[in-house]
């Protein structure tokens, strides 16, 4: 009578050790495959210098240029490249030649429209300040700028939000419209650190 007493003892211990590393393993599954999951977005996001095709655009012919408001661009440009509504020096008489760049865009149907009439990607020097506005025209939206903002900035229908900072590493940055469908929608962009010579 004893030894059975014992076995049902250890029988308990296993099965008291199999409920415990069952749901440990579970878990540990789940883990790796979002860590999959989040490698292969990545990958999917633009890496600086990589050239994406939107829209039937030979991107490969795109020059990258850092346009002025005044600065013609060819029409393969314009769709592609957004021109800033201002950029002035941020400091004339310091000799920097940092300047101080405003986009405006709108959220309207999913899709991001560059007030200005030019495409979505941003294209700036090294340490310029950059002023970006949204503004929801028909509804609800969200703006995600993740390598400068830790979070998402809700715009409701009919206001306008404004997110100056300074871009001080060279590289591709998305921001886009989680809701709209994130960095693949319409409603998303690049901004385009160039290091200065």
């Amino acid at each position: 009578m004893f030894k059975k007493r014992k076995n049902k003892i250890k029988l308990s211990k296993q099965k008291l050790a199999l409920i415990i590393i069952s749901p440990l393993a579970i878990l540990a599954i789940i883990l790796v495959v979002i860590d999959i999951y989040n490698r292969q977005k990545d990958e999917d996001i633009k890496k600086p210098g990589e050239i994406v095709s939107e829209e039937g655009i030979d991107r490969e012919e795109i020059e990258i240029v850092i346009p002025d408001p005044d600065t013609e661009l060819t029409e393969e440009q314009r769709q592609v490249i957004a021109v800033p509504e201002k950029a002035v020096s941020i400091n004339p008489d310091s000799g920097t030649t940092s300047q101080h760049r405003n986009f405006n865009f709108n959220l309207e149907n999913d899709s991001l429209i560059n007030v200005g009439g030019s495409g979505r990607e941003i294209n700036v020097y090294q340490y310029d300040d950059l002023s970006i506005s949204f503004t929801a025209i028909d509804k609800d939206y969200d703006i995600n700028i993740p390598d400068f903002f830790g979070r998402s900035f809700d715009i409701k229908a009919g206001e306008t939000i404004r997110r100056s900072f300074q871009v001080t590493n060279p590289g591709s940055f998305p921001y886009y419209c989680q809701i709209c469908g994130g960095v693949n929608s319409q409603a998303s962009g690049l901004i385009n650190v160039i290091e200065r010579d």
